[in-house]
This record gives structure tokens, sequence and C-alpha cells, in this order.
């Protein structure tokens, strides 16, 4: 992995932290590292990276946005969906990409992360499908998770709640890490997304992790710069 991936994937979680410790001198009210996460700048290097791939792949830079404004697209089920990186050839949409992190509330935030996810991907497929877009060919949509490695999210669930039926006994007996392992190599088995990258932050250790080679960012930008190729 190149050392400016590496800084940017650290940036994440370091940024996270600067922002929620600037907002506690602001006196703000925000709970944990979710003044880090509302700040909205924690994952801009990582975008800038993505982005300049994207350029080295043939994309115009003047056609790829980042940022917090002109970032949405059409959806089916709402009116527009606001994505991470957008990727157009001319007019039309080559890829729309996603970026999420989890540093803490491992239970609400897996839970949460999971609806979004499912949610975009619905949303995405049913506005490919009723041509939303001006495009000959289906935009690639991508979908990063960036989780923070510690002892909360390592250690083992004990206890599932399970009222009426049993659970997919693929959640016995494994931690938030496992779950969100199990959620991105699943959706993109199941074509929800055409590309996905899932890492590790040890923060403390500054340690990266791909837990799955399917899932790793080579494999994530080989589909991209299929893609591009595709369109050019």
């Amino acid at each position: 992995m190149e050392k400016e991936l590496e800084e940017a994937l650290f940036q994440v979680f370091d940024l996270e932290v600067s922002a929620a410790e600037n907002q506690k001198l602001r006196g703000s009210s925000d709970q944990g590292l979710r003044a880090g996460v509302t700040s909205g700048k924690h994952l801009d290097p990582l975008a800038e990276y993505i982005a300049n791939k994207l350029v080295s792949y043939g994309i115009d830079k003047a056609d790829i946005c980042t940022g917090s404004s002109g970032m949405e697209i059409p959806g089916w089920y709402r009116p527009n969906k606001q994505w991470d990186i957008l990727a157009f050839d001319g007019k039309a949409l080559v890829s729309a990409i996603e970026l999420k992190s989890i540093g803490s509330s491992y239970g609400n935030n897996f839970n949460n992360r999971t609806e979004e996810a499912l949610g975009s991907a619905t949303d995405a497929s049913a506005a490919v499908k009723y041509n939303m877009f001006v495009n000959e060919q289906p935009p690639a949509f991508g979908y990063v998770m960036v989780v923070r490695s510690d002892e909360k999210s390592r250690s083992i669930i004990e206890r599932i709640p399970e009222p009426h039926f049993k659970v997919d006994s693929a959640f016995y007996q494994n931690s938030y890490l496992d779950r969100f392992r199990i959620m991105c190599t699943r959706m993109l088995s199941e074509k929800l997304y055409d590309a996905i990258w899932l890492v590790f932050i040890d923060t403390e250790k500054r340690t990266i992790e791909e837990p799955v080679k399917a899932l790793s960012f080579d494999k994530f930008m080989l589909k991209l710069k299929t893609q591009v190729e595709l369109f050019k």
C-alpha cells in the first residue's frame, strides 16, 4: 500500500479526534467522536486520493466532483442522494462512490450503516433501471468502509437477541469487525455494489488491515479502472 494512501487512512481518525477536541474547546455538546464525524472533513484526504487515482486512469480532473456541494445525483425512491465522489465522462456518470467510517458506538453504528448502505444500493439500482442518468451503459457504484480496530470492535459479542427466530449462525461468537466483514462480503456477492473496499485501522499500533482480498483497495480500484476504460 502506498505511503500516501496509508497517511490518508490514518487521517480519517486523526482528523476525527482533532475535530472533536476543537468542538469541546468551543463548548459544543456533540457526544464522543460524533463531532469529528459531523465536521465532514475527516474523509477528505481519502476522497482526494481516490479522485487522483481516477484521474490517472483517464478521467479529466474537471469531471470529478468531491466535497460537500454539488454531490447529488437522482434516486428513484427519493429525489436525490449525495455521494462522496462522482466521476463523469462528459455528461455520463462513470462512477459514484460512498465513503463511510466508524470509530465508536459500534452496535448502533453497525445497524445504521447497514441500513444506509442497503438503502443507497437499492435506490441507485432503481435509478439505473428507470434511466435517471444520461448513460449508454450503467455507472459503477462503489462503497468504502473504514473501521477503527480497537478493544471494543475486536471483542466477541456474547449475546444476540433471538425472541422469535434464530439468526444466521455466521453472526454467532464474532466481533463487530467480523460483522462488517460479513456485511461487505455479502453486499459484493449479491452485487449490491460494483466495488467495495473494507479496511480496519488500529490507531494505537498504527496498523492497517484489509481482512478480505476481494474487498481490498487494489480490487476496488481495479473495478473502477475497468469502468473508466469502458467509457473511454
